[in-house]
């Protein structure tokens, strides 16, 4: 797979909570992922805990190295921290699988993808409702900065920095 290109593991639907409620110290995410898919790569916050409350479907939740099936009415923790705390959830089901993700809103925070040695540096812009990334870095790179295709599959830049259009995943 050449970078920046859409990967054939994702796929989801993700609507904004925050907005509409007017939540600004909490996030909260709705998400909807398809079957055999996933909505984010394998990561971890640095600044940020996340919790998601399971409300359709079923699939597995990876976090560290243990994987724990995950059905309606479940709720998964990933505290902030390194890879140990790293975490995906990952439809296994043969229906939607639906959950509501709420987090920590700190702001920088950065983010570690263990599954491909990369981090990604990002900030949310007053008031928005997302963000962009600052860069995304391989270990012991200098400077990878993200240019106009390479957008971070983070739950914060899952829309663009005005709201729009979702982005769609890309490979980490």
């Amino acid at each position: 797979m050449q970078p920046g290109q859409p990967s054939e593991k994702f796929g989801a639907k993700l609507v904004d909570v925050n907005g509409p409620l007017g939540l600004t110290a909490i996030g909260a995410m709705m998400t909807i992922v398809q079957p055999g898919k996933r909505a984010f790569p394998f990561h971890n916050h640095l600044a940020n805990d996340e919790m998601f409350v399971i409300l359709e479907g079923q699939g597995t939740y990876r976090f560290g190295d243990a994987e724990y099936a995950v059905k309606a009415g479940d709720i998964c923790g990933a505290p902030k921290g390194g890879p140990d705390r790293a975490h995906q959830l990952i439809n296994t089901g043969d229906g939607v699988l639906r959950y509501l993700g709420i987090s920590t809103r700190n702001d920088p925070d950065v983010v570690e993808y263990p599954d491909s040695g990369k981090f990604a540096a990002l900030a949310v812009a007053p008031g928005r409702i997302s963000c962009r990334p600052i860069c995304v870095l391989s270990a012991g790179s200098r400077t990878a900065p993200i240019t106009g295709t390479e957008k971070s599959c983070n739950r914060h830049t899952a829309f663009d920095c005005h709201g729009q259009a979702p982005l769609s995943c890309r490979e980490f």
